[in-house]
């Protein structure tokens, strides 16, 4: 109320200039606000189980499809992602024990294993070999949407941010590459917070191709009991697959 009586005072050319300047400070100091609020529970995440409703639409046909993911995350050294299509039937499951990852695929019964070199994917990301670049940023894209290692308090170094919109339930966030790595993953991306836990509940993305994507978390559980161990989670994985050495193929020394 006292920012609109001073407002009200001004002179009819100084109003608009003004004005803009009011808002523009008013949104940048709550966009800071909802970066801090979205960064603390983050932080807090040692562990968490996970259901994501992911809607792909093609830019060209328009066909749209609807796979489901389910995380069990035990922060970046262990976890397991379960892909699966609109009929709920398993596609692919990846399996990261500390420094193996394991790719199964249902479609070919093959089983990709990766040793982590030193050094991945941070060194990678910009090493001049494109395969070695491509497989560091997807590695790094998932790390940051799928195991909650989004690097919020770098936020501005990778991206430009807008506060788009905000009602009480949601805030929803633009972000547009800065980076050469970060445009390569998307041409940009919205974030949707919950105005009560802070946490994600979707990311809005554009791929480099046109394509959109909607990642939605209707299901969250952080820090959840029973604990997620490897046992847990690595019981019920295939054992016949065929076994393909990632690292022996594309010649990448651990």
């Amino acid at each position: 109320m006292t920012a609109m009586i001073l407002l009200s005072v001004l002179s009819p050319v100084q109003l608009p200039g003004a004005a803009t300047e009011f808002i523009h400070h008013r949104t940048e100091a709550r966009l800071e606000t909802l970066l801090k609020d979205w960064e603390n529970p983050n932080q807090n995440i040692r562990a968490a189980h996970y259901l994501i409703d992911w809607t792909r639409e093609d830019r060209v046909l328009k066909d749209k499809e609807v796979f489901q993911i389910e995380g069990f995350i035990n922060r970046s050294k262990l976890a397991r992602i379960d892909m699966k299509d609109d009929r709920g039937k398993t596609t692919i499951i990846y399996l990261l024990n500390n420094k193996i990852l394991d790719l199964y695929n249902f479609t070919n019964e093959v089983k990709f294993s990766f040793e982590i070199p030193t050094g991945f994917p941070e060194e990678y990301v910009d090493n001049g070999s494109w395969l070695g670049e491509f497989l560091a940023r997807s590695f790094q894209a998932e790390r940051e949407l799928f195991y909650f290692e989004f690097p919020i308090g770098q936020i501005q170094q990778h991206y430009e941010i807008h506060l788009r919109k905000e009602d009480k339930h949601w805030a929803y966030i633009q972000l547009i590459p800065r980076t050469k790595e970060k445009e390569s993953i998307c041409r940009q991306m919205e974030v949707v917070l919950d105005q009560k836990t802070h946490l994600v509940r979707q990311y809005r993305m554009l791929d480099v191709n046109g394509n959109s994507g909607i990642y939605d978390f209707r299901k969250i559980e952080i820090n959840p009991t029973p604990p997620i161990t490897l046992e847990s989670i690595s019981k019920d994985l295939p054992k016949s697959f065929k076994e393909l050495d990632v690292n022996k193929e594309l010649q990448i020394n651990p």
